[in-house]
């Protein structure tokens, strides 16, 4: 971590994308895979924002770890494939919202509370009861994180779930995160509404 993010609060800032074999269809992977570069710069653009990008289909990885916008040089591509395990993503994201929480502030780098989008091309694969778990490993995650928040660990942001129009927004609701939806149209639509999405988050937490 550089030394310009731990001169004042750092904001991490997650994007979780689906890579699952569907969004194959319709543009969603390459339109996604083509606003990353642009979320970069959005996102470098915001004083004290660290960015993280994680993945998830059957499993989830991360593809890059907390840094520091303007050091992130390249983001890897993901093949998409697998079915769409938005528990295994929500699973890998509080673990690395804990790890993260815990290496700023062994860093010395007051933190506020973590932001997460999830970039889906539609609702998961999972079974309900695997999905509201790992949802509740979030919260405990993202509650331990807040509560050692530079901002005196008033709650933080609800995860945005940004997706195609006709996507369920009560199953959204219930997953406890703010919907979004993501316009139709070719890769570069997509990329744009994402970037919008995006930037609309950023500009909305300075009261977070």
């Amino acid at each position: 971590m550089s030394a310009r993010a731990t001169a004042g609060a750092a904001r991490p800032v997650y994007v979780m994308i689906d890579t699952s074999g569907s969004t194959l269809r319709g543009g969603f992977a390459a339109g996604s895979q083509r606003a990353l570069p642009q979320l970069v710069d959005v996102a470098a653009s915001h004083l004290g924002v660290l960015m993280s990008v994680l993945a998830y289909s059957t499993r989830a990885d991360t593809i890059v770890w907390l840094s520091e916008p303007a050091s992130i040089e390249l983001i890897p591509a993901v093949t998409p494939a697998g079915l769409s395990s938005l528990a295994a993503g929500l699973r890998l994201l509080a673990d690395s919202v804990g790890h993260d929480a815990s290496r700023l502030a062994a860093d010395g780098v007051p933190c506020l509370p973590p932001a997460v989008l999830v970039l889906a091309d539609g609702l998961p694969t999972d079974p309900a009861a695997d999905l509201l778990d790992a949802r509740s490993a979030l919260d405990d995650a993202l509650g331990a994180a807040g509560r050692g928040a530079a901002n005196g660990g008033a709650p933080g942001p609800a995860p945005v779930f940004a997706a195609p129009p006709g996507t369920d927004q009560l199953a959204v609701a219930g997953l406890r995160m703010t919907f979004e939806p993501l316009a139709a149209g070719t890769p570069g639509d997509l990329a744009r509404c994402v970037v919008a999405v995006f930037a609309r988050m950023l500009g909305g937490l300075s009261g977070a």
